[in-house]
């Protein structure tokens, strides 16, 4: 409801991609989105960092690394896909129902959550390894804007993953 705020202890657990050297971590959420999120560390995220799903959240920090939480299989733990994430500054976070993409610095793409629902892009993945301007999303897929005007799309074939249709009208 607006006006009203929630207060979550989040606690390690299985799946939970809390900060690996912190073991609990508080967020702050309201109707608008994520107010804060801190950990015994002590470092907050700007409220426009954050993303969420049916299912869990990722939020951009302020050094472009992200953070995630929630269920594990809905993209809310990033070890899958962690040693990429720290490879790139990711400068946006997208989410669609249950999965998550993050726009690198250099404008490549990594998702990551409930395959069919956009977390894997493994068949656009040389599409959208570079030259994507910005991303949009709908419950159950993922569309990318390249810098030449193509658009790139996965998730849910049925729901929008799959362009072929209409590709040639979109040039």
């Amino acid at each position: 409801d607006p006006g009203e705020s929630l207060i979550a202890m989040i606690q390690r657990g299985e799946g939970y991609g809390i900060d690996p050297s912190g073991d609990e971590a508080t967020a702050i959420i309201t109707a608008d989105g994520l107010q804060s999120f801190s950990q015994d560390l002590g470092y907050s995220l700007s409220p426009l960092s954050e993303r969420r799903n049916s299912r869990a959240f990722a939020a951009l920090r302020g050094n472009g690394t992200v953070v995630a939480w929630g269920n594990p299989e809905s993209g809310g733990d990033t070890r899958m896909v962690d040693s990429k994430l720290g490879s790139q500054k990711t400068v946006q976070i997208f989410s669609a129902g249950r999965a998550f993409a993050a726009l690198n610095e250099d404008g490549g793409v990594l998702t990551w959550g409930n395959q069919g629902w956009g977390g894997n892009s493994n068949l656009v993945k040389d599409q959208i390894s570079s030259g994507v301007r910005t991303i949009a999303s709908n419950y159950y897929a993922f569309a990318a804007i390249k810098d030449d005007g193509s658009v790139v799309t996965w998730g849910t074939a049925s729901f929008g993953g799959d362009i072929s249709s209409v590709s040639s009208k979109l040039k």
